[in-house]
């Protein structure tokens, strides 16, 4: 989740950044990997879907700052343009493997958590 506190620094409210290796060493590679993300990940950079994720970003704060108690009919505005994103590049096989098909993988992650 530090990618989270990076990625929405405004919106994790009380989120504290913890090292998850401090409770199961097999999390250490995660967290070096996680702080070697950047901002510019965060937001997709030059990606396709970069004005996708962008728009929604801007929306979900506005909304949030409107009705932060998260539960008007903004939300379902919001995920019903963020679905068909979802739907296209999230497959699950099979034998349950997640593929995630796209250069924008932090906002069309934090899609998924918000919808």
């Amino acid at each position: 989740l530090g990618w989270l506190a990076a990625c929405f620094p405004h919106a994790t409210g009380s989120y504290v950044l913890v090292d998850p290796s401090d409770y199961d060493p097999s999390y250490s590679a995660q967290k070096s990997f996680d702080s070697a993300r950047s901002g510019k990940e965060c937001f997709c950079g030059e990606s396709l879907h970069a004005s996708i994720w962008n728009k929604f970003h801007s929306q979900l704060q506005e909304k949030l700052l409107e009705d932060p108690s998260f539960s008007g009919d903004w939300v379902h505005q919001l995920c019903g343009s963020a679905y068909p994103v979802i739907f296209r590049v999230v497959s699950v096989d099979q034998d349950d493997t997640f593929t995630l098909s796209t250069d924008c993988p932090a906002g069309v992650l934090s899609m998924v958590l918000v919808c």
